[in-house]
């Protein structure tokens, strides 16, 4: 069965999930190439972890800026990217069962938190 009619744990599409994760990826990705430029480091270190229950946290209020960090980090490390984001087509097959956790009220605030909820 493809991503069209797959769900992920929480009920959303795979399909609609892969698509967000491309287009938010594409209007981040010159924000860290240029104006705040990510320097990345550990791309090795996410290659060998194990493929379940991994938990990431960050913690301050530059939530949304590090989910789309963590975006682009992840997909372009397990795409074999060394501490890099070069080159935009690791987005073109991200990885789908990553999830964000914050409190209900911030994943409820506006349309942005909405989007990274459902990525």
């Amino acid at each position: 069965m493809t991503t069209l009619f797959k769900k992920d744990p929480f009920g959303n599409s795979l399909f609609i999930k892969k698509n967000l994760i491309r287009l938010i990826g594409l209007i981040s990705h010159q924000r860290f190439r240029g104006f705040n430029k990510l320097d990345i480091e550990g791309s090795e270190i996410l290659r060998k972890l194990p493929e379940n229950n991994v938990l990431f946290v960050s913690n301050h209020q530059t939530y949304f800026a590090d989910v789309a960090a963590m975006l682009h980090v992840f997909n372009a490390s397990l795409s074999g990217r060394d501490d890099s984001i070069k080159n935009i087509g690791y987005l073109w097959q991200p990885k789908l069962n990553i999830y964000y956790v914050a409190a209900l009220e911030t994943m409820k605030a506006g349309i942005l938190p909405k989007l990274f909820a459902y990525t």
